[in-house]
C-alpha cells in the first residue's frame, strides 16, 4: 500500500519534490504502524501502573537475611506486570522476607517475616501509609483484623497472636497459643489459629474476640500434621484446616 501511494503521487503530481515529500510521509506512517504493533512489555522494573483498579498482589519472599523482598503487582485489566512496585513507589526496599499480604478496603497490610515488621499501604498507587513494628524476634508470619480495627498477627518464634491497634500499631495484647502458629482467620467472633509445630503440630487454637482468650484446642485427628491457613466452613459453627 505504502509503495502504491508513492506511485500514484508521483504520476499525478510529476515532481519529483512531491515524491519525497510522500516518501517521507510514508517512512512516518510505517514508523508509527510498526510501534503501534509492539506488544505491550509483561515485566517492569520501573514502571509502575497509575492505580491498581483490578489485580493481584504478589509477596516476593526473597532470600533469608538479605533483605531484598518485593512486591509485584498483575494488572488483570492491562495484562501487565509490574516488579518490584514498592520500592519504585517509596524509593525504599520492602523488607526482610515478605510472608504474607492481607487486603482490607483499599489497604494492603503486607506481613514482613524477618524485619518483624508490617508495611502498609494504599491497593490504589502502593504508597505507604504506615509501617508497623513488632516486638522484635516475634517472626510474624500471617495476620487477621476483626471488625473493631485490631490486628490479630501470629508470632512464630514467640508462640503467640499478637493483638495490635490497627490505626495506632499499638500492641493491646499477647495471646499464648500452640506451638509455632502460622495461619489465623477470624470468623463469626473468633480467630482461628493453626499451630504449626514446625512441620510436626498439628493443633488448631480457638480465640474469643470478645475476651480474647483461648477458649479451644483442638488437636490429634481433628486436625492435619502442620496446619496452616484457615477458611469458614458453610456452617457457623465448625471451621476447617487447610494445609
Amino acid at each position: 500500500a505504502y509503495a502504491d501511494l508513492v506511485r500514484i503521487c508521483s504520476k499525478y503530481s510529476g515532481g519529483e519534490m512531491i515524491t519525497k515529500i510522500v516518501n517521507t510521509f510514508g517512512l512516518v506512517l510505517l514508523t508509527l504502524f510498526l510501534l503501534s504493533c509492539e506488544s505491550d512489555p509483561v515485566s517492569s522494573e520501573e514502571e509502575t501502573p497509575e492505580a491498581a483498579l483490578r489485580g493481584v498482589f504478589i509477596a516476593n519472599e526473597g532470600n533469608f537475611q538479605q533483605g531484598n523482598a518485593s512486591l509485584s503487582y498483575f494488572d488483570a485489566d492491562q495484562g501487565g506486570m509490574y516488579n518490584n512496585v514498592f520500592k519504585n513507589t517509596n524509593s525504599r526496599d520492602l523488607g526482610d522476607v515478605a510472608n504474607s499480604i492481607y487486603l482490607n478496603d483499599s489497604l494492603a497490610y503486607i506481613v514482613i517475616n524477618n524485619s518483624d515488621k508490617i508495611e502498609v499501604i494504599s491497593t490504589n498507587n502502593f504508597k505507604s501509609k504506615k509501617t508497623i513494628a513488632v516486638p522484635a524476634g516475634a517472626s510474624p508470619r500471617n495476620l487477621a483484623i476483626s471488625s473493631s480495627g485490631m490486628l490479630y498477627i501470629t508470632s512464630l518464634y514467640l508462640n503467640k497472636v499478637m493483638v495490635l491497634d490497627a490505626e495506632e500499631g499499638n500492641l493491646i495484647k499477647s495471646i499464648d497459643v500452640g506451638a509455632n502458629p502460622e495461619g489465623v482467620l477470624i470468623t463469626q467472633g473468633f480467630a482461628f489459629v493453626t499451630n504449626s509445630g514446625f512441620g510436626v503440630g498439628n493443633t488448631v487454637s480457638v480465640i474469643s474476640l470478645s475476651s480474647d482468650q483461648v477458649i479451644h484446642k483442638s488437636s490429634g485427628a481433628q486436625s492435619s500434621p502442620n496446619p496452616d491457613p484457615c477458611r469458614p466452613d458453610h456452617e457457623p459453627d465448625e471451621f476447617r484446616s487447610v494445609g
